[in-house]
């Protein structure tokens, strides 16, 4: 779980961080 948790916290920062570039 702990590792899903990871995985889905690093697309999130990644996701938002491509939305906050534009």
């Amino acid at each position: 779980l702990a590792r899903h948790l990871g995985k889905l916290h690093s697309n999130i920062k990644s996701w938002r961080n491509k939305h906050m570039h534009l």
